[in-house]
């Protein structure tokens, strides 16, 4: 219509009672602020995909700039649709129970889990989970839950960490590529020899 400011989302990404189209209707006296706390409230749906970085998704879609954003990774596979709306009902359940439609406090999404850049970042690569739940928060600090994933154990997870009882993932240092070992006799020029040289004999 006219006057009106529409966002649409997928069918696929709606939940039970989520209307496809938000609409706002603008007035005289609306302001620039208003549209812009609109669109950031509805670009995204209740919970909606985290696409690859070089998809032909919209910016948005790859990008999921709010924070804090709660993401569930698992094998999306939509010639499988019943599937994937499986694991994404569970994140609905949790979603429907934090923050507001239209006054946000946190973000939720899903993704597959070939999203390997991320699921790396927290020592999951390799891990043969069903499904593994993220939480980034403001300061991009990450929060991971790999075990026993269900909508009561991701609600749980979301709680504990608004409750601040999470401690964020710490990437470990890689190690040193060569060791010094000093002793009482060792001299400046052993620790430099052995740490270029480590197999030679001195």
């Amino acid at each position: 219509q006219v006057n009106q400011l529409g966002i649409v989302q997928p069918p696929r990404y709606l939940s039970r009672g989520e209307a496809r189209a938000k609409l706002l209707t603008i007035l005289p006296k609306t302001t620039p602020r208003a549209l812009v706390d609109f669109i950031k409230a509805n670009k995204y749906p209740l919970v909606g995909q985290l696409l690859e970085a070089d998809s032909s998704a919209s910016p948005a879609a790859r990008e999921y700039s709010e924070r804090p954003l709660v993401t569930l990774y698992f094998d999306v596979d939509w010639s499988v649709p019943k599937e994937t709306q499986f694991w994404r009902s569970r994140v609905v359940q949790v979603a429907e129970n934090f923050g507001s439609r239209t006054n946000r406090d946190v973000w939720f999404a899903f993704a597959d889990r070939n999203h390997r850049c991320d699921l790396n970042d927290v020592g999951q690569g390799d891990s043969d989970e069903d499904a593994i739940a993220i939480i980034v928060d403001q300061n991009n600090r990450k929060y991971v839950l790999a075990e026993d994933v269900d909508a009561d154990a991701l609600h749980d997870f979301v709680e504990d960490f608004f409750d601040g009882k999470l401690t964020p993932f710490i990437k470990s240092q890689p190690a040193p590529r060569w060791k010094l070992s000093l002793t009482r006799s060792t001299t400046v020029c052993n620790v430099v020899f052995t740490s270029l040289f480590p197999t030679q004999e001195q």
